[in-house]
This record gives C-alpha cells, sequence and structure tokens, in this order.
C-alpha cells in the first residue's frame, strides 16, 4: 500500500478516535447540584400514555425521591455551585442553555462551544476542552470561563486527553489517556502524570472515567471489565495510587451507555445510577440511583419507575409505602406475602428484579392462589442478602412496582 495512504488512513483514525472519545465523555446526564442531597439528571424514557419523554430530574434527598422538572430535551446535566443553576447541552451540537429555577425554565440564550465543557469548583466556572484538526497534526486547547461560558480567558496547549475533569480544590484538574492520569494545579498551565497500574483499567480507554471528589486530594477512577462488571478506584494522592472500593455485579455490555456516576458534596458521598429500558411486557424504563456515604463501598439503592413520573408532581418513589401494592414481612427470610388493591387484579404477572436490573424470579399468571392475605411467594432462599424489586403486571398490562429487602 502507498505509504502515504497509509500514514493518512491512520492520521484519520487518530482523528476520529479523539472526536468520538471527546464526544463519549461529554455525554454525563448526572450532576451533583448546589446543596446537600441535590442531583440533577438529563433522562429518557417511555410513559405507556404518551409514548416516549424526555427530560429534567431532579432531587434533594439524594435520590429517594425525584421530580421531573421539565421536558427540556438535554443530553447532559452540568451543576453549579449556585443554587438552582445547572447547565444543560444540546444533543452533540456543542450548544448550551442555563436554568436558574433548578430546570424548570430555561433561559433562552444559546451558548456555543467546541469539544466538551466540564465545570469548576466555583460558582460560574466553567472549562471548555476542544482538539484543533485544522493544522499538520492535531493540536488540543483547555481554556476558562468564569461567568458560565459567556466569556473565556486565553486558552492553554494540553496533551489530547481523552477526557478532562475538574478536581476538588481551586485551580486543579485532571486529564486521562492511555492509562495515565494528569494533573494539575495551576488551571490546567502546567500538568505532572501517573502512570495507573494496568490491572485497574479493564476495559478500553474511552468508558474509563474520571469523576472529581470532594476532599482535597481525591479523585474517583471508573473502570470497566468487558463485558462483565464495572470496578470504582479511589484516590487521596491526586491520582498517584488508587484503592479498590467497589465492583458492581455482572451487567449487559449494551447497558454501559445507560450507567452514570458522580460525587456528592459531603464527604464520602458517591453515586451511580443505572437506567434499564425493557420491554416486557409494556415498554418502560427502571431507574436504579445508587448512593453512598463511605467513599463509594456500600450502597442505598432507590428504585423510581419513569413511566408513571408526571410531569411537575413528586411520584410515589419511595415505592415500599405505595398503598397499590403491599409486600410483608419486611424484611424477608424464605417467604414473602404480596397484597393488592381491589382495583388491581387476581390474577397478575410477578417478577423480581436485582439491583442491577437482572430478572431473579418470574411468576406467570395463575401460578399462585389469591386467599385473603394476598400471594404468598415461597422458597427464596435462592436469593441473596440485598435489596430488590417487585412488580406486579396485571390483567390490563399495566405495572405496579414494590421494594423488599432479603435477609
Amino acid at each position: 500500500m502507498n505509504k502515504k495512504l497509509k500514514v493518512g488512513r491512520l492520521l484519520f483514525f487518530m482523528i476520529s478516535l479523539i472526536i468520538a472519545s471527546q464526544a463519549w465523555c461529554q455525554y454525563r446526564p448526572l450532576s451533583r447540584g448546589a446543596q446537600p442531597g441535590e442531583i440533577f439528571l438529563a433522562s429518557y424514557w417511555a410513559n405507556r400514555e404518551n409514548g416516549d419523554t424526555e427530560g429534567v430530574l431532579f432531587s434533594t434527598d439524594h435520590g429517594q425521591s425525584i421530580k421531573y422538572q421539565s421536558d427540556f430535551k438535554r443530553w447532559t446535566m452540568i451543576g453549579d455551585y449556585t443554587p438552582g443553576t445547572v447547565l444543560g447541552l444540546v444533543g452533540a451540537i456543542n450548544q448550551f442553555q442555563i436554568s436558574y429555577d433548578y430546570g424548570i425554565s430555561w433561559d433562552s440564550t444559546i451558548h456555543s462551544f467546541d469539544g466538551f465543557i466540564f465545570r469548576g469548583t466555583e460558582a460560574a466556572e466553567l472549562y471548555n476542552f476542544w482538539t484543533d484538526f485544522s493544522g499538520v497534526s492535531p493540536v488540543s486547547y483547555v481554556k476558562r470561563s468564569l461567568n458560565n461560558g459567556n466569556s473565556y480567558g486565553s486558552p492553554s496547549i494540553v496533551p489530547d486527553f481523552y477526557l478532562m475533569a475538574s478536581g476538588s480544590e481551586s485551580g486543579h484538574v485532571y486529564g486521562y489517556k492511555d492509562y495515565t492520569i494528569w494533573h494539575s494545579a495551576d488551571y490546567g498551565q502546567s500538568f505532572e502524570q501517573f502512570a495507573i497500574d494496568s490491572s485497574q483499567i479493564l476495559y478500553y480507554s474511552c468508558h474509563t472515567n474520571i469523576v472529581p471528589g470532594v476532599l482535597p486530594a481525591e479523585v474517583y477512577l471508573v473502570s470497566f471489565e468487558q463485558g462483565i462488571r464495572f470496578h470504582i478506584y479511589r484516590s487521596d494522592n491526586y491520582g498517584q495510587t488508587f484503592t479498590h472500593m467497589f465492583q458492581s455485579d455482572s451487567i449487559n455490555p449494551l447497558d454501559i451507555n445507560n450507567l452514570y456516576f458522580c460525587s456528592g458534596l459531603v464527604a464520602g458521598e458517591f453515586y451511580w445510577v443505572y437506567e434499564k429500558p425493557e420491554n416486557e411486557p409494556i415498554y418502560h424504563s427502571d431507574l436504579y440511583i445508587n448512593y453512598s456515604t463511605d467513599f463509594g463501598q456500600t450502597y442505598q439503592t432507590y428504585y423510581h419507575d419513569l413511566s408513571q413520573l408526571v410531569y411537575g408532581i413528586d411520584p410515589a418513589s419511595s415505592l415500599a409505602i405505595r398503598e397499590d401494592v403491599k409486600v410483608f414481612p419486611q424484611p424477608v427470610s424464605d417467604e414473602l406475602w404480596v397484597k393488592l388493591s381491589d382495583y388491581q387484579t387476581s390474577n397478575p404477572e410477578i417478577v423480581i428484579y436485582d439491583v442491577m436490573g437482572n430478572v431473579k424470579l418470574r411468576i406467570a399468571r395463575g401460578a399462585l392462589a389469591y386467599d385473603t392475605n394476598g400471594f404468598c411467594i415461597k422458597n427464596l432462599q435462592h436469593l441473596t442478602a440485598g435489596f430488590y424489586i417487585l412488580k406486579v403486571i396485571n390483567d390490563k398490562m399495566v405495572s405496579f412496582n414494590t421494594q423488599f429487602i432479603k435477609l
């Protein structure tokens, strides 16, 4: 093959990889807010009455309850340190708008940028990272704004990172590329670099995620083990070394794009969120918000059925207290009773899921006898201890949900 053609193809591949990596890194639907307990999520789900739905979800209690703020269709949420302020990105066309009332209404001003953006550590502070391909070789830059992207300072030349993120201290930013963490303490003017143990990067680089922590020098690394699970690592020395904190259960490789991560505002807080779309038998989207207070080691899981969301209204998100489906005893040992309201059905299908949305038990219609106490599900010894979702699907194909804990 012609040498020039080989070089041209190689350059095209490198440019395509950089563009794809930067586009992937910009897709961050989950963000913490300005107050403890606040999180924003740009979500997409199917509503059984209105069809496909997109919008902004907001929580003030770490995800235990959520509220459908607006049908503003956005790709990424970037929370600011000013209460109520959040940036929403318009798909993949490198534009964003700003809301000053927690995502309910949005300013009409369109802000444009190249590459991708990430927030800093101060109110209204925003970074823009991009790669210029107009010259002989690609050159990457980062620039900083102190007014939510209305204007920027002079750009600095930086390595062609796969992704960048702010640190937990003023002026601190991180870059990631080729099994290496790059750390800057001067707003991206200069960097030190630390090689990551190859055993901690288990999947190809564009799915590796850097998540800034809360404490000084704290940064998290999320790494995917191909086709199996993800791992969370934590560093307290700017990425020089990492400690393994969490290993997920097995996941569907197709669901990698439905996993989102961020830290909270209080030391020890970490979130990972999982959206699981299904068609069983109606199309819906199950949302699992996992919240940790011990630096990502253990989690409380909050489940939400997005198909039941109503615009502007807090749904009954803590489904264990719903009146239409009751389960007892709590917690469960080997036997579980399910009590349904009269308007539901005496002949339901029942499905039990784990926190990753995997089906652990499915009971067909007519398989359980109903008495005044409800349905009795026996022989649950095979379920491991933990949190489970129980879904009841009535004869009108409407689903009702609750949750239980297995001893």
